[in-house]
């Protein structure tokens, strides 16, 4: 199962221990032939385990930046992914790919349509045009461009001397 969780999300291999914790914790409270009507966790504990908190798995989550953590005009949260269940508390456990970091928290907000891309990609930019072949620069004045000069009118301070209509 965590194998699959891994190549179906395109994981990286560094995350393969939260990877089968998160495997261990939704097959422990997922029906098995083995244990007849009954998970393995309601079997040990005799307590029906609750599934209404479980996610997608990698799904991109909105974490919630507590007061303290940031200033008047931060954002409000963070973006983050998810990575499994925390055992201790009631909180999902996330990573943040800008940092690398590992947080739990309870004060997200899911976007379960969407998933983290791990394929790291270089940013490139063309600064310059790309003309196919019959394609033709287009320039389009604006008020800061500057036309050429009029054969009438002088080039330089002498010939703006020596023409009557500058003298004034």
């Amino acid at each position: 199962m965590a194998r699959c969780m891994l190549k179906a999300k395109s994981m990286p291999k560094e995350f393969w221990a939260k990877v089968v914790s998160c495997a261990i914790y939704l097959s422990n409270r997922s029906p098995t032939r083995n244990v007849k009507g009954q998970t393995p966790q309601e079997a040990w504990s005799r307590v029906k385990p609750k599934v209404d908190h479980f996610r997608v798995f990698v799904s991109i989550i909105n974490a919630h930046v507590p007061n303290k953590g940031r200033s008047k005009l931060d954002d409000r949260s963070v973006k983050h992914v998810f990575i499994g269940y925390d055992e201790n508390s009631k909180g999902y456990k996330l990573y943040n790919p800008n940092n690398g970091k590992m947080v739990v928290s309870k004060d997200v907000e899911f976007d379960e349509e969407e998933t983290c891309n791990w394929e790291k990609e270089e940013d490139t930019y063309d600064f310059l045009p790309y003309f196919e072949e019959g394609d033709q620069e287009v320039v389009v004045p604006n008020e800061f461009s500057t036309l050429p000069p009029s054969p009438t009118e002088p080039l330089t301070i002498d010939e703006a001397i020596e023409d009557k209509r500058w003298r004034q």
